[in-house]
């Protein structure tokens, strides 16, 4: 796997700079979650209220879109497909190699320790 770097299309800044607004720099959502977080419910009931309300992810989600909105782009994973198949070969190879070294291996130590039993 190789982290590749991709920059924001047009589109996407306006997209993201139009939500951000919309949200004030993910002020409203902070405050939604911060009011959710000031009631007076037990922990358990208040987690519990936190995870059902979208409000909780999409302020995570908010904050993505703007750290990606200040670096313009972001790293994404790609998957080599080269790399991933050199180690799956690699993997095969020592995994043959070491199962047929003890496949001579270990009848001839077996040899020895019967003449060593009979001795």
């Amino acid at each position: 796997m190789s982290k590749v770097w991709v920059p924001l299309t047009a589109e996407e800044k306006a997209s993201v700079a139009a939500y951000l607004k919309e949200t004030k720099d993910c002020q409203l959502l902070r405050d939604r979650v911060d009011a959710l977080q000031l009631q007076k419910l037990d922990p358990q009931a208040r987690t519990g209220a936190l995870l059902r309300n979208n409000d909780f992810l999409e302020e995570g989600d908010c904050h993505l879109k703007l750290d990606r909105l200040n670096s313009s782009g972001q790293f994404e994973t790609r998957l080599d497909p080269w790399k991933y198949l050199a180690f799956n070969a690699a993997a095969i190879a020592a995994s043959f190699s070491i199962i047929y070294s003890l496949a001579l291996l270990l009848p001839a130590l077996a040899r020895r320790y019967w003449r060593w039993l009979n001795t």
